[in-house]
């Protein structure tokens, strides 16, 4: 049988490790190519707003990853999963929009040229949304494919083994061995033995 996914080799999820971190360094980097300083902010200041957005958008990552794809889309709850994320949503946008009131400041960095903050958010939070939810669904199909295939070998294995079980050469050659014994015999009970076996092989077969 197969490992089971909790069981999976340390090589693995090293692997899944790493190309988690290289994903969100690259959302990093994308951060750092559409936004840019705010004029007179120290850069330090500057880059510590710019990298703020990303542990949030890993946090929703990995809750539409491991709680509210699981709990609530698999199991056919779709008003409920669909009022969650877009909560979510609005709870990110709404430092953005208290900014652009007045009422807050600048907890993000200002747009690079024509693209504004909700809309780089926005754009950010379906990127992240598609992914976690792409690769939840399509690993939940492979795990579940691997099971299916593997049941169904498990089953024609079962299947041919009982079948080797219930047909045993040995039975079937000592039982010819008595009838032909009792036709030499002239037996009477020659007909009856050939009937009984033959109703034990279409039993066997059907």
């Amino acid at each position: 049988m197969s490992q089971p996914a909790s069981v999976r080799p340390a090589s693995q999820r090293a692997i899944q490790v790493l190309a988690h971190v290289a994903a969100w360094l690259a959302a990093l980097v994308l951060l750092l190519a559409f936004a840019q300083p705010v004029g007179g902010v120290a850069v330090g200041w500057a880059l510590l707003r710019l990298v703020a957005p990303v542990p949030l958008l890993a946090g929703f990552f990995y809750l539409n990853y491991f709680v509210l794809i699981p709990r609530l889309l698999a199991r056919r709850q779709f008003v409920g999963y669909a009022a969650l994320v877009l909560l979510i949503g609005v709870a990110f946008a709404v430092p953005l929009l208290l900014q652009h009131a007045g009422l807050l400041a600048a907890p993000y960095l200002p747009p690079h040229r024509a693209t504004t903050p909700l809309q780089l958010l926005g754009a950010l939070l379906t990127l992240v949304w598609a992914l976690s939810s792409a690769l939840r669904i399509t690993g939940e199909w492979l795990r579940h494919e691997a099971q299916r295939r593997q049941l169904h070998s498990e089953q024609l294995a079962a299947e041919l083994a009982f079948l080797k079980a219930q047909v045993n050469p040995h039975f079937l050659f000592n039982t010819l061995n008595n009838i032909y014994s009792l036709t030499e015999l002239k037996s009477d009970d020659a007909p009856a033995a050939i009937l009984q076996l033959s109703h034990l092989m279409r039993y066997l077969l059907y």
